[in-house]
């Protein structure tokens, strides 16, 4: 929600399709589904959750929500998450 990207276990506004800089203005997605990279493994149905440099990440304790996965992924992959909020 600062306009930056998102740190880990932090409250997503929503997620960006494409690579950009820091400072660059870029389109968000707020609702429906984003393809993200994730820092974790994850399952179809998961939810998924914010980790470092903007990628998703499995819940830690109370981590915020941001959506669930809607594939298998790996480490290192993309992934498509349905964003929930």
């Amino acid at each position: 929600y600062s306009g930056n990207l998102c740190s880990a276990a932090k409250a997503a506004l929503g997620a960006t399709e494409i690579a950009w800089n820091n400072g660059d203005t870029a389109s968000i997605i707020t609702l429906g589904i984003a393809i993200v990279e994730t820092a974790d493994d994850f399952y179809k149905g998961d939810v998924v959750c914010t980790g470092a440099n903007g990628k998703a990440a499995n819940q830690s304790g109370s981590d915020p929500v941001v959506g669930r996965a809607l594939d298998d992924a790996s480490s290192g992959n993309y992934l498509r998450v349905l964003l929930t909020h």
